[in-house]
């Protein structure tokens, strides 16, 4: 069976959150009262970033630069090496804004991957939030994964899917592979779903090139 590769973006790809970080620094502090409401349940993400990303206070220049500075996982290169020369399609899937995605990206030589994720208009005054990618009947998404990795298997995939967080629950309850770490890899043990723990995607590279991947495990 053919396969793709779908791989979140922050705390994946980064190892640290990129609009988390622009927040911190650049926002006014009821930003974190957001995020509480948000990861309790009470609003849905899509409402959660257009709140929060209104309330950034810098310009786009600085927003970028910021972003620039943040460390990768450098695994990565690896990573997308191996399903180059496998002919694997590999494709970000991400809660986060591609406009900083793709700069991001660029900033570390890497080029030509497709992304599925939302955006930040940075014309308007506050900033505003472009969602492409939600899901009307999944109103808890913003960039809905877990439709996206349904899609590629309605087209014969066998879906691998990367990730560490929240926003990627959607995508694990339905992906073929799972690489979880961090909060995602507690949410794979609480719900039983079978997957492999890795530290950095160097990790996820060697088991899918050594094709050990097929032995993912509930964990416990």
């Amino acid at each position: 069976m053919k396969r793709v590769v779908l791989i979140d973006f922050d705390g994946t790809i980064t190892l640290t959150d990129t609009l988390n970080s622009i927040l911190k620094n650049f926002a006014i502090d009821s930003w974190k009262e957001i995020e509480d409401q948000w990861l309790k349940g009470t609003i849905t993400t899509i409402a959660c970033l257009e709140l929060q990303v209104a309330l950034i206070c810098a310009s786009p220049n600085t927003l970028f630069q910021h972003v620039r500075e943040i460390p990768i996982d450098e695994g990565i290169h690896s990573l997308i090496n191996y399903t180059s020369k496998n002919a694997i399609p590999f494709e970000i899937v991400s809660d986060g804004l591609r406009t900083f995605i793709y700069d991001y990206l660029s900033s570390h030589d890497i080029h030509g991957i497709t992304i599925h994720s939302n955006d930040i208009d940075l014309t308007q005054s506050p900033y505003r939030m472009v969602f492409p990618n939600k899901n009307h009947l999944h109103a808890s998404c913003a960039t809905c994964k877990g439709k996206i990795v349904e899609r590629f298997q309605n087209q014969g995939y066998e879906v691998v899917f990367v990730g560490d967080g929240h926003s990627d629950r959607c995508a694990v309850k339905s992906a073929d592979l799972v690489f979880a770490k961090d909060s995602l890899a507690n949410f794979c043990i609480e719900s039983q779903i079978p997957f492999h723990p890795y530290k950095n995607l160097h990790d996820v590279e060697r088991i899918l090139s050594s094709n050990s991947f097929a032995t993912a495990t509930l964990e416990s």
